[in-house]
């Protein structure tokens, strides 16, 4: 479907003036908070994958202190409430190993609904 000419010079307008603005908000939503938390809470796996770096990682069967795990949700439910951010309890391992992952599913959908 081609344009006619008054609709590309409208596609390819910018508004200069509120740009600045602009970049604050985004700025301010984007980088003043995460916008993606990982938490690995036990580095094993049962697999071994090609692409992933588990079978050589050198920090196979470490597990994360559940005082460490609270204190990450504790700082994370300090948020504003406004802010969403996408959150996994995995990184290079089978999460499903580690048997307390339901306590920690429990502990994140309480402190950050």
């Amino acid at each position: 479907m081609a344009l006619d000419r008054e609709d590309d010079l409208l596609f390819i307008q910018a508004d200069y003036e509120g740009y600045p603005a602009s970049v604050e908000i985004l700025k301010s939503r984007f980088l003043d908070h995460p916008r993606a938390v990982s938490i690995e809470t036990l580095v094993k796996c049962n697999s071994r994958c090609s692409f992933c770096p588990y079978p050589t990682s050198p920090r196979q069967g470490q597990v994360l202190p559940e005082e460490l795990f609270h204190k990450i949700i504790a700082e994370l439910s300090e948020l504003p409430p406004t802010h969403t951010f996408m959150m996994t309890l995995h990184r290079i391992n089978e999460p499903l190993l580690d048997r307390r992952m339901k306590y920690f599913c429990g502990v994140v959908a309480e402190k950050i609904p």
